[in-house]
């Protein structure tokens, strides 16, 4: 085989994957994947319809990889791949940037002994015994 038809092939079968679990991610009612939520702050709400917008887009994006240099209609579907890529990302505007910038509370100017873990151990007190074994290695 040549490798102008593996690459693209290649490339085109993981957009296709990452397009369809964008779409099962979409589709799928939120218990069925996480039975309760576990975090302290609540997370932004996702758009599904832009969710499933992405997900459209990669597969649009993968059949014109899929098409290469044969298919008429791949520069097509790359526009509408880049559309509908565009338009789910500003609909997921808020979620995307609580993961790309959500940087917690350290960077945030929280001081250090408010991020102290309560529930870990409390480390043990250095004794002569335990610093004198720490010198002879």
């Amino acid at each position: 085989m040549r490798i102008e038809f593996v690459i693209p092939t290649l490339f085109g079968i993981l957009l296709a994957l990452f397009g369809a679990a964008l779409l099962f991610d979409a589709w799928t009612p939120d218990e069925l994947v996480v039975s309760r939520e576990r975090r302290r702050c609540p997370r932004a709400e996702r758009d599904r319809p832009g969710e499933t917008m992405l997900g459209f887009g990669f597969i649009a994006v993968a059949a014109a990889f899929f098409g290469r240099d044969v298919w008429d209609y791949r520069v097509v579907a790359v526009g509408i791949g880049a559309v509908l890529m565009l338009a789910g990302a500003v609909r997921n505007r808020k979620l995307l940037h609580e993961l790309v910038a959500n940087r917690g509370k350290l960077r945030r100017g929280a001081p250090p002994d408010a991020l102290a873990r309560t529930d870990a151990p409390a480390p043990a007190p250095e004794t002569a015994e335990s610093s004198e074994r720490l010198r002879i290695r």
